[in-house]
């Protein structure tokens, strides 16, 4: 895989509209193995594992511009439908999409202040679970911290997403 095409083992080229990448269950390697160059020429996947994995609404961001994600940092659910958290992310992921058309930008992110409070409601929002207790869970990665579930309702998420809120 390369910045613009895919080259099969026989030299064969493929210029792709979109690359979807499914990683299985190497669920805290995100988009492993491949190698993902964010801002900066910063490998993503091992910057995340270095600080652990930060998204807004799990979907994009600020170390990656126009990469989105599904089931991305703490969206994964132990207790309702990721369908319906991914049907969420797809119509947000639509709308930033249409947005950029709209004003023709070449470019999406979210600002790293606005991703690091997301982040810091997100990880409050375990306090007093199941989840943050004493007895440990896969959920957690290796400094403890919860990386994969999103601890809310699933209403508080659509509301989360229903809006894209968009600045210059």
């Amino acid at each position: 895989v390369s910045e613009k095409s895919i080259v099969n083992e026989d030299g064969t080229v493929h210029k792709p509209d979109v690359l979807i990448l499914a990683t299985g269950f190497q669920a805290r390697d995100y988009f492993a193995p491949l190698k993902i160059i964010g801002r900066g020429g910063k490998d993503l996947h091992q910057k995340w594992k270095a600080e652990g994995p930060t998204a807004y609404l799990g979907i994009i961001s600020h170390a990656a511009p126009n990469l989105f994600f599904l089931v991305g940092p703490n969206t994964a659910t132990a207790h309702n439908s990721l369908l319906f958290q991914m049907e969420c992310q797809v119509g947000w992921v639509v709308n930033a999409i249409k947005e950029m058309f709209q004003r023709q930008a070449r470019t999406i992110t979210v600002k790293r202040e606005a991703e690091e409070k997301y982040m810091q409601f997100v990880q409050s929002s375990f306090d007093g679970t199941v989840w943050n207790s004493s007895c440990g869970s896969w959920y957690a990665d290796e400094r403890g911290v919860i990386t994969l579930l999103w601890p809310k309702l699933l209403v508080t998420y659509y509301l989360s997403t229903a809006v894209l809120i968009v600045q210059n």
